[in-house]
């Protein structure tokens, strides 16, 4: 079952940037990320909830933030769209920028 999770929960990560996906053929930075993210948010939430838990003696009150969070993160999900590719535009060279004009006076 865990493995058809992160089958969904990789798939679009890893397929909106198209060629960009990852520097290195077969090295794919995107799980990286998120993995380091979700890590972080894991142990973070843990000290979070401990703390409202203290201040609300109630360990229901943690699970209400974690609903809140789920349906604003469900609801940004909804917004992106998988078919759409990024597509990286060149960048200038820094020589040619111009210049800002300085006025001596």
């Amino acid at each position: 079952m865990y493995i058809l999770f992160n089958a969904f929960v990789f798939k679009d990560p890893s397929t909106i940037p198209g060629n960009h996906t990852s520097l290195f053929p077969g090295f794919d930075y995107i799980a990286g990320i998120m993995n380091f993210f979700g890590q972080s948010g894991s142990f973070v939430m843990g000290v979070i909830f401990g703390k409202i838990v203290d201040f609300t003696h109630s360990f229901e009150s943690p699970q209400f933030v974690m609903v809140g969070v789920l349906i604003v993160c469900g609801l940004c999900w909804m917004t992106i769209d998988a078919s759409k590719k990024i597509r990286l535009m060149p960048v200038a060279p820094l020589s040619s920028l111009p210049l800002p004009q300085v006025e001596k006076g």
